[in-house]
């Protein structure tokens, strides 16, 4: 509405222009108009910004890519913060800092936008942890692990799983291990954890071994969810200190 309103107001100014100077000329609108249509190239350029904006706020009110009050960010030039304006040509950005930014508003169709409003209260956690191979082992037994509440209903559905498959399993509960086991505890760990948000993915997995990430022996494993507090980083350090911890009960040895 801001850009249609903008236009009109150009519009009614470039009307009145043309009025006055009909007036003044003692000369018809039309045949200042078609005067002018010999000058469309310049007009078009004097324009431009304005044109490319108007065109680009249509687009960004019928796509709804995104919206006044919205977190974004364009990673082209640095830019992270709140969406305050956008009119026919500019839009106001007012970064962490509390400073204003103000970009062109089809740098939103030409530039890549990343809208962080979905995950606004959100704060990702992504973070590996590195195990030594040498603590990897096929558990001979589980029952050490039935008393965890956490894991109990899974081993004894795996315990069941094997049983079932004698001839596939060869009869052989040791195809279970130890990190196998954590990596299960640890993703329904932060499934009832209060403060990781259910709504979206949790992933607990192995990642590609890399010589610049893992050391020769080691076996990195990527832990990725969003936490619902956004602001406290104590809380989500916690979380790390018991994952890392918890890991000694499974007999693994942390490297980094």
């Amino acid at each position: 509405m801001r850009s249609f309103s903008q236009l009109i107001k150009i519009i009614s100014v470039v009307f009145c222009i043309i009025m006055i100077i009909s007036i003044l000329t003692n000369n018809q609108p039309g045949t200042i108009l078609t005067s002018l249509s010999t000058l469309t190239a310049i007009i078009i350029l004097i324009f431009r910004d304005i044109i490319l904006g108007f065109v680009s706020g249509i687009q960004i009110a019928t796509t709804k890519m995104v919206k006044v009050g919205d977190c974004i960010a364009i990673h082209k030039y640095n830019i992270k913060g709140i969406l305050l304006e956008i009119n026919i040509n500019l839009a106001k950005i007012e970064n962490f800092d509390k400073t204003i930014t103000t970009v062109p508003t089809y740098y939103f169709m030409s530039t890549a936008i990343t809208n962080y409003e979905l995950i606004r209260n959100l704060r990702l956690i992504k973070k590996h942890i590195i195990f030594n191979i040498k603590t990897l082992q096929i558990c001979n037994t589980l029952n050490k692990y039935k008393k965890s509440f956490l894991i109990s209903d899974f081993i004894k559905n795996k315990e069941l799983e094997i049983e079932n498959n004698k001839t596939l399993f060869n009869n052989n509960k040791q195809i279970i291990t130890n990190i196998g086991i954590y990596s299960e505890y640890i993703l329904f760990y932060l499934k009832q954890h209060p403060l990781i948000s259910k709504s979206e993915k949790i992933i607990v997995k192995q990642i590609e071994y890399t010589t610049t990430l893992t050391p020769y022996y080691g076996l990195p494993i990527e832990i990725s969810c969003f936490c619902n507090d956004n602001n406290n980083k104590k809380i989500i350090d916690d979380i790390f200190y018991y994952i890392i911890i918890i890991a000694k009960e499974f007999d693994l040895e942390v490297m980094l």
